[in-house]
């Protein structure tokens, strides 16, 4: 798992812009009304962003950290699968019992633990909002900031996009306002 950018706005963004053109430009009264639009590259703004690749860093090292528990309980599990596997015709009635009672548990435990750490709201999920979260909120200051300052209407983000002309690229003032801030 990565860190991952939720883009839950982009489909809203498309909203506001078919809006905004049907009111702009189907409008019963027309007005010479000019919009003022941007658009920034988040990614290459969340590559130049320190805190951001920080954060980043911090996930893979918990996240690595989790895998390898993951897999040594997986291990565990399997050579004792195997062993028992190979002893269980030579082990007295009660002692069978004890053994896949044994492994039994190790497979619950491995169970519990791959859902508490990956699954839907485990830990990586909650520690990737945890970190990633404050960050996406200076992001939106910052283009806040950047579109107060720059009296824009409109500002989208480069994955709701096809194709815009590099004029109204801002990527650049974003940088610069996260840079800023810290």
């Amino acid at each position: 798992m990565t860190l991952k950018i939720k883009n839950s706005l982009a489909s809203g963004a498309i909203l506001a812009v078919a809006i905004i053109c049907s009111t702009t430009f189907f409008s019963s009264e027309v007005h010479a009304q000019s919009i003022k639009i941007g658009y920034l590259d988040d990614q290459k703004v969340l590559e130049s962003y320190d805190a951001w690749n920080k954060a980043k860093e911090q996930f893979a090292t918990e996240m690595k950290a989790w895998e390898d528990e993951a897999n040594r309980m997986m291990q565990n599990y399997v050579q004792d699968s195997v062993e028992y596997e190979k002893q269980k015709l030579i082990l007295s009635k009660e002692r069978r019992s004890e053994r896949q009672a044994e492994i039994s548990a190790k497979r619950t435990a491995l169970e519990a633990f791959t859902k508490d750490v990956f699954g839907q709201n485990g830990q990586a999920e909650r520690k990737n909002t945890q970190l990633t979260k404050p960050l996406l909120d200076n992001m939106m200051v910052a283009v806040r900031t950047v579109a107060s300052a720059g009296n824009y209407d409109v500002i989208f983000n480069s994955s709701a996009l096809a194709y815009i002309n590099p004029a109204f690229d801002i990527t650049e003032k974003i940088i610069e306002a996260l840079a800023n801030e810290g």
